[in-house]
């Protein structure tokens, strides 16, 4: 008996057993969608194996109600992939399956618009053989080839409803997918040629290059400004010239339009961005195009690593470091690291890039798993970045500017330059406080304060989204006496313009600008001067600003007393990630970190050593302390309505198993926001110095697991970037 193996679209991590569909004799192709029944639902599910299994008698298997496709979606390499994922992630293939395709996709809408085609049985016969009318002999002939037309397009050749639904009561036509349509780029202006390689560029271009068609990682470490950007494209052309696709991930999509645009600019092939402010509609239309080897290059954020590529020959992931790959909810999945084992299978090189590379790359570079290739001097002539650190100790002026960076700022502009003010605080104030008792405004939901938002008043929970107005007096001593506490960007946009009247200011951060809108706010940047820059990372990260000369930090403070072990790495890459947007051609830019402990060591060692010490530096105190790199961390995390119930679950986790050998355990303790929309969340850390023996820890302690109840739920990261 033939028995078809499903992964649901579930978090069920268990593949069910159905019955082929009635009526239909061949087995279908691993990979293809099934509707199926479940429970008193139906549902859609993937199928991802066949056995012949003889019949049993406890229970009685149920057919699967339809195919939803003819062909597979899953290519074997990418099913292999995802079941990979779904393995190391400890996660349901299922789910992981279901992440991979577009949201209409995972519904079980069609892959694409259904038309007409011929059959088989008529492909190959000639017309005198099927008795047909001129008209119906005439729309066989154009169906010839393979050809899917739709209704409309058929009525324009001049054959009627009549001749079309005489030859399906023939069973000569049927339904099928049409090609999807992605044109060619049209562009208004000249290819702009490419520059002139340094010998650094060029060597590392070539080491790519020379890899060819084996898996090899490479980690390109380049100052800010040193051209990281034009060996992408030098590569991206290599691999163009032999027919093949080519994946770019970025960390934000703030990041895709400038690279996209550099792109089309160089090249005539199709360019394509994918990030979640893509509408559905046309992430189904890119997804196929894909499929269809009708788009050249991705450039997309996180889940772009799934896409459907058959003739990918080389990945890139910019900005290896950033945090922002690595997904936060239900499946918990580095992109970077899943590049590089999709990379691995398909055996392709792959490029990772950064001007301050993570502890882990560096790791594998210096362990020669990774071929470093490095690009230590700036583009032409522009200036090594010159860095001041400003001692905000006293009490600040309510623009948070000191007077150093204020008289910089005023400088930069007067010269008809721009100035970059980062902050990574939304809204105008993270705190509303009585200055009488010492109340503050606390989302009802989440263990966080309310930020201050002035357009329009009101207090916002930034993890909620809950919004109330602006009380008037204290909720606990009814003082009239409250206050803004601190400053967020939206109050030091108010402060600038006062500051500087005749000076333009663009604020970016997510409260201004959403998904697509970054593309019109950087051309904005570029075609403004002078100018002040302010805003978070979305700002700090990646972008080429030419007119910017000085950057300004105006609280390092925060990232120093993190109580996170990658504090230090963190702050040391957000200081020279914001530094590296100034001084970027023949301008000196210099960076001004603010901060009221000018003399603490990561301050230091970072100024006077730039970041390649600094971070190998790091990488010998991690050894030592036994920390990742040099160890591997699990997290297993509750959220319940009830703090104690997610508590006793996981303590009883702990307890059966903190015997276990060689792995060291941390918890159970409240995680860092310990309540979020609603919820509790209590975690338990593993800790362990082999990676096999933390999995197997893992999976034996997940296998029983059930939740006592329907509203305790919990999950496993694997590699956190968040404790």
């Amino acid at each position: 008996m033939k028995v078809l193996e499903v992964a649901i679209f579930s978090p069920l991590r268990q593949l069910f057993d159905y019955l082929p569909v009635l009526g239909v004799q061949d087995d279908p192709p691993i990979g293809v969608r099934l509707t199926l029944p479940f429970g008193n639902r139906q549902v859609i599910g993937v199928l991802v194996g066949i056995k012949d299994t003889p019949p049993r008698n406890d229970y009685q298997l149920r057919h699967a109600l339809a195919l939803v496709d003819e062909t597979p979606l899953f290519s074997p390499s990418m099913m292999n992939l995802c079941r990979w994922i779904a393995t190391y992630y400890h996660h349901s293939l299922g789910d992981t399956l279901a992440h991979a395709l577009p949201p209409p996709i995972r519904r079980g809408k069609p892959i694409g618009k259904q038309g007409w085609r011929l059959a088989a049985r008529a492909q190959n016969l000639p017309e005198q053989y099927l008795l047909l009318t001129p008209k119906q002999a005439q729309l066989v002939e154009l169906l010839r080839g393979e050809k899917v037309l739709s209704e409309r397009d058929i009525k324009l050749h001049g054959m009627s409803d009549a001749d079309l639904r005489a030859l399906r009561n023939k069973n000569l036509v049927e339904l099928g997918e049409m090609p999807v349509s992605y044109p060619p780029r049209i562009s208004t202006q000249a290819l702009s040629p490419p520059p002139a390689l340094t010998a650094e560029q060029r060597h590392a271009v070539e080491c790519v290059v020379a890899a060819g068609d084996r898996f090899t990682c490479f980690l390109l470490e380049g100052v800010t400004g040193s051209g990281k950007s034009e060996v992408y494209l030098q590569l991206v052309h290599h691999w163009f010239q032999r027919k093949k696709q080519v994946l770019i991930l970025v960390p934000e999509i703030g990041l895709t339009p400038q690279l996209a645009i550099h792109l089309r600019r160089r090249f005539k092939e199709n360019v394509a961005i994918w990030h979640s402010a893509v509408g559905d509609r046309e992430r189904v239309r890119i997804w196929r195009a894909a499929r269809e080897k009708k788009i050249s290059v991705i450039v997309g954020t996180r889940s772009a690593v799934f896409m459907p590529l058959p003739d990918v020959g080389l990945i890139i992931v910019d900005e290896e470091h950033d945090p922002s790959f690595k997904q936060q909810e239900k499946l918990h999945y580095s992109a970077r690291d899943v590049a590089i084992v999709r990379a691995r299978h398909l055996n392709i090189p792959i490029l990772l890039g950064s001007a301050t590379p993570s502890l882990e790359s560096l790791n594998n570079a210096v362990q020669k798993r990774y071929h470093l290739l490095q690009l230590t001097k700036r583009i032409g002539n522009a200036y090594p970045l010159a860095c001041q650190v400003v001692n905000i100790s006293g009490e600040l002026p309510p623009s948070g500017l000191s007077n150093v960076l204020y008289n910089a700022v005023n400088e930069a502009t007067v010269r008809g330059e721009q100035a970059l003010l980062f902050i990574n605080r939304r809204g105008y104030a993270p705190i509303l406080s009585c200055l009488h008792c010492g109340w503050y405004a606390e989302c009802t939901q989440c263990s966080v304060f309310l930020t201050v938002h002035i357009h329009p008043p009101h207090l916002l929970c930034h993890y909620c989204d809950t919004s109330q107005a602006i009380p008037q007096e204290c909720a606990r001593c009814r003082s009239s006496d409250i206050r803004p506490s601190g400053y967020g960007t939206q109050h030091i946009e108010e402060q600038l313009r006062t500051l500087f009247p005749q000076v333009p200011i663009l604020r970016v951060d997510r409260d201004k600008i959403t998904g697509a809108g970054m593309a019109k706010v950087i051309d904005k940047i570029l075609h403004t001067t002078p100018a002040i820059l302010i805003g978070t990372q979305m700002l700090a990260k990646g972008h080429h600003f030419p007119d910017v000369t000085v950057a300004g930090i105006l609280d390092a403070d925060s990232m120093i007393f993190c109580t996170d072990f990658r504090g230090a790495e963190r702050l040391g890459q957000l200081i020279v990630q914001v530094g590296g947007r100034s001084g970027r051609e023949k301008k000196l830019g210099t960076v001004f970190i603010q901060t009221r402990n000018p003399r603490h060591k990561w301050i230091e060692k970072l100024v006077a050593h730039g970041y390649g010490h600094y971070a190998r530096d790091l990488l010998t105190q991690r050894a030592q302390l036994h920390l990742p790199p040099f160890s591997h961390l699990a997290k297993i995390q509750t959220e319940s309505p009830s703090s104690k119930a997610a508590e006793q679950f996981l303590a009883q986790l702990y307890t059966q198993w903190h015997n276990t050998a060689e792995i060291e355990w941390t918890g159970p303790i409240p995680a860092p926001i310990a309540k979020l929309g609603g919820k509790y969340r209590w975690q338990l850390l593993l800790s362990c110095r082999l990676r096999r023996h933390l999995h197997d820890t893992v999976a034996q302690m997940i296998a029983p697991l059930k939740s006592p109840t329907p509203k305790l739920r919990w999950r496993v990261d694997i590699d956190p970037q968040e404790i």
